[in-house]
């Protein structure tokens, strides 16, 4: 879905119902979630939501990547000061209890192995990290 431009109603839709699936995964997990309470909670309809994620494996993965997305951006990447990172983390994180959830419902429920996001995701996530940590080892090594 990043790589369609919305329109700021198309937008305001969009999270909406990342919103009403927020709520609806961290009632219900994965597999307890309801495509249709969702999409009610949203004030939208299936097909939207289907045009936007694609199914609700998809959804849930936009939602937990935009989290650990914003997580990141506000809790920047700071080797030098791993401490100080962990206690922002853990702060964000009690700002967000659902997430502390989901990401459990993740563990739980996804297959093969309980993986937080999908691999390509992990990809964008471990990217978005990698020049502190690189520049860390360096500076490390000096």
């Amino acid at each position: 879905m990043a790589d369609r431009s919305l329109t700021p109603r198309g937008a305001a839709t969009y999270q909406c119902i990342l919103d009403a699936a927020t709520r609806e995964f961290a009632g219900h997990g994965i597999a307890g979630a309801r495509i249709e309470r969702i999409v009610s909670a949203a004030r939208t309809n299936k097909a939207q939501l289907y045009a936007y994620f694609g199914n609700k494996e998809r959804l849930f993965g936009a939602f937990l990547f935009a989290s650990l997305e914003r997580i990141t951006n506000v809790v920047p990447m700071d080797a030098a000061d791993l401490a100080d990172r962990a206690v922002r983390l853990y702060d964000e994180y009690l700002q967000r209890p659902h997430l502390i959830r989901l990401a459990t419902w993740a563990r739980l429920e996804r297959r093969p192995a309980g993986h937080l996001v999908a691999e390509r995701e992990q990809c964008n996530v471990y990217a978005a990290t990698a020049a502190p940590r690189k520049e860390h080892r360096y500076r490390g090594c000096r």
